[in-house]
């Protein structure tokens, strides 16, 4: 038997929860950008944070959660089934026909410019 809360309680928490720092900054250069989204959509069993047009998804990675190579290059078991698990989500979406953009913490806070340049070059292709 398994314990804990149900994963549909868990989804359903996660969609309430607040925003994280990286998701305000990136909300908030869409909206500097005068480019339309939507935020915590949810697709099949899961949901994507961010939605720029009808077909266009972007996935706000935290690097310790999310187990980002460069952060992380060592990663534990219980990590390497973390990121096995988003890459299984990432295919999902593929399948339900969108277009991903995985961008990562340290990308994001390290380098800002080039990453709002390549959010802004996906989201008017996807427009």
């Amino acid at each position: 038997m398994r314990k804990g809360i149900p994963r549909s309680a868990a989804r359903k928490h996660n969609r309430k929860r607040p925003k994280s720092s990286i998701e305000k900054l990136v909300a908030a250069w869409l909206v500097a950008d005068n480019i339309p989204f939507r935020t915590e959509v949810k697709v099949g069993k899961c949901h994507v944070d961010i939605v720029i047009g009808k077909k266009g998804a972007v996935e706000l990675n935290g690097c310790y959660w999310h187990c980002c190579h460069l952060c992380y290059p060592n990663k534990t078991k219980k990590q390497q089934l973390k990121r096995f698990q988003d890459i299984h989500r990432y295919q999902f979406l593929g399948y339900r026909g969108f277009k991903l953009l995985v961008l990562w913490e340290c990308s994001i806070l390290n380098h800002p410019d080039e990453t709002r340049q390549q959010l802004k070059d996906y989201a008017y292709a996807n427009i």
